[in-house]
Parts: structure tokens; sequence; C-alpha cells
């Protein structure tokens, strides 16, 4: 797929319309260049603690052929300040996006505002501007997978970097504007208020669940269920607990079929193993320290605000 394919993008930069709660965003065609990643960590799976080790999600045998390398290597990890990300070939979003999220050294830094390309895939695997735009013609957002404010955290000049590094489009994956409830935006504050007083820490997991019959819009087949599991170390136990959520953007994509094919479920609780069961993912030692794993896998609580969720 070329890079530019018309006149109008024979600029560097072009504006996009976003949520009215952020100032006016660009987007650069100039991929980062590699070499300015190089320092980066990206998602620590010792974060919680050496005992309360966990990986990254591990992809089925499908996901890893689809999974996109880094250039010349046979590696599938993007790793950014505070955050990893894998991203499928084939759909050009990520399969998710892990994210260490520290309360005790959270910064607040300007927002940096400008989408990239990652330097270390091909573009083609990456989807900057083809569906995104206003969203009164019914265009979509770069809906950020790892929150811009998640991995700003520690040093000043890191956190720079970290809220910048979420800017990558590898991290975005098209959303209408309305979905993003309240109850998403602030699932991950509200676990953190949860956790150990003395940690203050939690690692968030996060991505869209792709299904063969997702709708193509603007030429770009979108998902319409999303996903997020928030892992920390519960209050009273002193041990690993995990608390699953899924939501979907139906009633928001403009297609008269969506809502029919996938209903409108929306702000649920579920347990991770029905977020394995959906994204073909396996959360490892997350499943068994769900606060809901003595649940049917078919549970489903509706959350109408944070406070509602179950973590114990």
């Amino acid at each position: 797929m070329p890079l530019m394919e018309s006149a109008e993008r024979t600029s560097a930069f072009r504006r996009f319309a976003i949520p009215p709660a952020a100032s006016v965003a660009g987007v650069s065609v100039t991929p980062i260049d590699p070499a300015d990643l190089d320092d980066r960590e990206g998602y620590d799976p010792k974060f919680l603690g050496t005992e309360f080790t966990i990986p990254l999600p591990k992809l089925n045998a499908v996901q890893k052929q689809d999974a996109a390398r880094l250039t010349g290597t046979q590696k599938i990890e993007l790793k950014y300040e505070h955050f990893s990300v894998i991203q499928s070939r084939t759909r050009r979003m990520c399969y998710f996006s892990a994210c260490n999220l520290d309360g005790n050294t959270s910064k607040k830094v300007p927002r940096s505002n400008m989408w990239r390309f990652d330097g270390r895939i091909y573009t083609d695997y990456q989807i900057l501007e083809e569906c995104y735009g206003n969203a009164d013609e019914d265009m979509f957002s770069r809906g950020h997978m790892t929150r811009r404010e998640d991995p700003v955290h520690g040093a000043i000049a890191r956190a720079r970097v970290a809220e910048k590094d979420t800017f990558t489009v590898t991290n975005a994956v098209p959303q209408m504007q309305g979905h993003n409830s309240p109850v998403w935006l602030g699932l991950e504050d509200y676990m953190l208020k949860n956790s150990r007083k003395d940690r203050q820490q939690v690692s968030v997991f996060t991505g869209p669940v792709f299904k063969k019959n997702d709708p193509v819009l603007l030429g770009v087949k979108i998902p319409i269920t999303f996903w997020k599991i928030v892992a920390f170390i519960h209050d009273d136990t002193g041990r690993l607990a995990a608390a699953a959520y899924r939501d979907s953007q139906a009633e928001f994509v403009p297609s008269a079929d969506v809502a029919f094919v996938f209903g409108k479920y929306k702000e649920m609780q579920v347990t991770v193993r029905a977020i394995e069961k959906m994204t073909g993912l396996k959360f490892g030692p997350l499943a068994s320290a769900d606060v809901l794993a003595s649940a049917d896998a078919n549970f489903a609580l509706h959350v109408e605000r944070p406070q509602d969720v179950i973590l114990r």
C-alpha cells in the first residue's frame, strides 16, 4: 500500500479531528527512526515484584505467524517507554498494548499530539490516516490502547518520552468518539487507588477483539469489541489479583448491521478466561489471579461506574 496516495499527502504534516477534550493533533508521515527507540525497555513483567512475574500475553500459533517482525529480525515485541505492543500484520493494529503504571511517580506533561509510524516495522503494517478524520463525517478517532497518561511516570525526561511514545500508531485502534465511556477511561485510575498503598502500581493490558466478520469501513476492518485486564496487588491478601473488562462500540459504528450482528453489550466485567476465549491470547498467571476465577466463564457483570467493578 503506497504511503502517499494523493497530492494531499505530499505534506509531511496533516491535521485531523479528535475528541474535544484534547487540543487538535497532527500526523507525521515520516516514521520514527529505529535508532531513536533503541533505549526503550518496554513492559516490565516483574513490575509488581519478582514474586508476581506477569509475562506478556501469549499469542496462539496463527497470531505468532501474523505478528509484525521488527525489520531484519524475528522479534515481535515493540518496546516503548514503560509499555510494549505486539502488532498484527493483517489487521494493521495491535493484538494488545501492555503497560506498567506507577502512581507514586506519575507525572503530568504537555500533550505531544503528533501521531507517527514506528520505523522498526513496515508502514504497510500500520494505519496512520485511512479511516481517521472528522467525527461529523463518521470517521474514526485514534483510540489509545495504552492511555496517554499511564506510562508517564519516573524521571521527568523519561515521562515525556513515554507520553510521546503513546502517540505511535501501533498503540492506536479506530474508535468512534462515543466509545470512550467514563468507565473505560476511569478503570485504571480506580484500580490504582484500590491497589496496595505502599506500592501504588498496576499493570494494564488493553486491546481489540479481532473477528472475521468485523465490518469494513473506510477501507479498514473495524474492531467492535475491546478488552482490558488490570493486574494489581490485593490490599487484603497481598497476593496478585486481576480484573477483566470488555466494552463494545457497536452502537456508535455507522453500520446498520453492526447492532444486529454484535449486540449492544457494553461496559461488562468478565472473567480473564472469557477474554482468552475471545482473543486467542493467554494471560498466564492472571487467569488464576482473576477476582472472578471461581465464576462461570460466561459470567458478565454490567458496570455503570468504576466503583461497580468487583475487586475481591
